[in-house]
């Protein structure tokens, strides 16, 4: 006769339980294939992020090097690992902000032995695609569905600036203008770009509407304020001029897809276009038109990440390479080549003119 267990009747829930693999991050560090972003601070230390977005478990390590050379070597001294990440930016010199693909926002430090330490976080509903800092501040902006919020990372309570629901689609993008922290633009799946004022009764106002496709990237001018760079689902780059809302200033068709990334720099009216392509392309928006300066294809895969140190441009992207681009000699290089033509279109002018005589 067979005998009764007393644990025959534990019931074990979920069925399956007892079969699951445990999955933990790593304790090395891990160099994946897809690199997400990058950024660099004023010591011109950069920051990498990558992450394992093909695997079982979705794993991403934040990197930090102490100068370019160390970057283009991918010669890392200091790394956070957690989830992968969509976005990350010094918030100062020994600051990070860290958006996860969980929705939460990771406050990470820099220690003196190069370690990177979370000592806050702060909690979305969703994924935060995108965030923006302001110089000489401890507030960061980010977007979440349909959601923008400023938070205080000095704050002593996680009390944040919320605004819900002013797009009426997922947000995309935010970019601030960082000398002024009550100032910001956004731009979503609503096909609309808004410039945010805090100072304003209105807080914000449509600065531009699109009528064929979503907003997917934008930028504010920091050297020129008056004018933002919207980029769209189908490809399209246009130059905004908030002095004049719902019209635009001028547009290049710069990919044959969606742009993903917009990056100015910091010192002229150039500006670097990313996408689902593995072109990075390089605009001048000077004089009030965009103009195509070059287009690197350097990269194997994807391009996703966009940086600038000084006049210096770095991308990353699907392919584990930084692409390193010196665009003020390619500058002068194209504006060689174009002297040269004219030179060339003078001197067969004035052969004419003695074959003629």
């Amino acid at each position: 006769m067979m005998q009764h267990r007393e644990d025959d009747n534990i019931i074990l829930y979920p069925p399956n339980k007892a079969f699951e693999r445990t999955l933990n991050y790593s304790e090395i560090p891990v160099l994946y294939p897809s690199f997400l972003f990058l950024d660099f601070n004023s010591r011109k230390e950069a920051i990498l992020g990558s992450s394992n977005v093909n695997g079982t478990l979705w794993e991403g390590t934040t990197f930090w090097f102490p100068s370019s050379e160390d970057l283009k070597d991918l010669n890392w001294s200091g790394f956070y690992i957690g989830p992968t990440s969509s976005d990350a930016k010094f918030l100062n010199d020994n600051g990070i902000a860290l958006a996860e693909d969980t929705g939460d926002l990771q406050i990470l430090t820099i220690n003196e032995k190069s370690n990177i330490e979370s000592y806050i976080f702060f909690r979305h509903f969703s994924r935060i695609p995108a965030i923006a800092v302001w110089n000489n501040c401890t507030k960061v902006l980010t977007c979440s569905d349909k959601t923008i919020m400023v938070l205080d990372t000095n704050a002593s309570t996680k009390i944040s600036e919320v605004y819900a629901n002013y797009h009426t689609e997922a947000i995309y993008s935010v970019d601030s203008l960082r000398c002024q922290e009550n100032c910001f633009v956004s731009c979503g799946a609503d096909r609309k770009a808004l410039i945010w004022d805090k100072r304003d009764e209105s807080i914000a106002s449509v600065l531009y509407t699109n009528e064929f496709a979503a907003l997917t990237s934008i930028a504010w001018n920091q050297m020129e304020d008056n004018y933002i760079i919207c980029g769209t689902e189908g490809g399209d780059v246009y130059l905004i001029d908030k002095r004049e809302p719902n019209a635009f200033v001028d547009v290049n068709h710069a990919l044959e897809s969606k742009i993903h990334r917009i990056s100015f720099n910091p010192n002229s009216n150039q500006l670097a276009v990313c996408g689902d392509t593995n072109d990075v392309i390089i605009l001048n928006c000077a004089q009030q038109t965009l103009r195509k300066v070059y287009d690197n294809k350097e990269h194997k895969g994807i391009v996703r990440g966009l940086a600038w140190n000084e006049d210096i441009l770095f991308s990353c992207g699907f392919d584990k390479m930084c692409i390193v681009i010196d665009c003020e000699y390619f500058t002068k290089l194209k504006d060689i080549h174009i002297t040269l033509i004219n030179l060339f279109h003078e001197n067969i002018q004035i052969t004419d003119k003695i074959y003629k005589l």
